[in-house]
């Protein structure tokens, strides 16, 4: 199996995962679906009291995220499933069909 292939069967296989599990995803009005991998939250303590943050890791499909014109930029907003993060890092493999996006939301 060539590389072509073993990525023609990825991008197959995570289309199902995306029509199985995808919620929508957000930026500058282009709407399309991503799969959450991580969600997590946790209770800060700086010097003005408690407040929670909340990180969330989401996979997209590459021809997906080629839509999202701007996403590098620094201070990227996206919505995902009603609520708004953060862009943190982009980390996109072209050996891979899938773009992950760390993000984060602080209360």
């Amino acid at each position: 199996m060539d590389d072509t292939e073993v990525y023609d069967s990825g991008k197959e296989a995570f289309a199902l995962l995306l029509e199985l599990a995808g919620i929508p995803i957000i930026f500058n009005g282009v709407e399309h679906t991503c799969v959450p991998t991580r969600f997590e939250k946790k209770l800060e303590y700086p010097v003005s009291g408690f407040f929670e943050e909340a990180t969330a890791a989401v996979d997209m499909m590459d021809d997906d995220f080629a839509d999202f014109i701007g996403i590098d930029q620094q201070d990227a907003i996206v919505e995902v499933n009603g609520l708004m993060f953060k862009v943190i890092t982009i980390d996109a493999n072209p050996v891979t069909p899938i773009v992950r996006m760390t993000l984060t939301k602080s209360k």
